[in-house]
């Protein structure tokens, strides 16, 4: 399971507080097949639960585009176009932050500010569970 510890080690890593609700999301339990089309959230499996999401502490520390912008990448767009990320310089009371496509060859252009895609991770949550659900219909 993933410690309270972790978090902060990842959160130092970004130097921004993650939002609450994925903090939540990232201890909850293990979690597989979290593509849900538009977005790919990142698993977090038994053996290794941050796997994911030390991987996107890499491309935060090595590029510098990413730390310019206060961009914490977090999850993979469905069409592999880019990272989402949150916004970290752009929070809200209530912890959360706008949610950020970035088009990774675009990127390499530090004037290039990406996407607004949701407001919250709250808010792209329930896009997706949004989208779920109207499978059943």
């Amino acid at each position: 399971p993933v410690t309270e510890s972790d978090l902060a080690s990842l959160e130092a890593a970004f130097g921004a507080s993650l939002p609450p609700l994925f903090r939540a999301y990232l201890t909850y339990q293990c979690l597989l097949m979290t593509d849900f089309g538009i977005v790919r959230l990142p698993e977090t499996p038994s053996d290794e639960p941050l796997e994911d999401m030390l991987g996107y502490t890499r491309v935060f520390t090595e590029e510098d585009y990413w730390r310019a912008h206060g961009y914490v990448p977090f999850a993979d767009d469905g069409n592999d176009g880019g990272p989402i990320c949150f916004d970290t310089k752009r929070p809200d009371a209530q912890g959360d932050y706008p949610i950020m496509f970035v088009d990774h060859e675009r990127a390499q252009k530090i004037d290039y500010v990406g996407e607004q895609w949701w407001n919250s991770f709250a808010e792209l949550l329930d896009v997706l569970e949004n989208d779920m659900l109207s499978y059943e219909e």
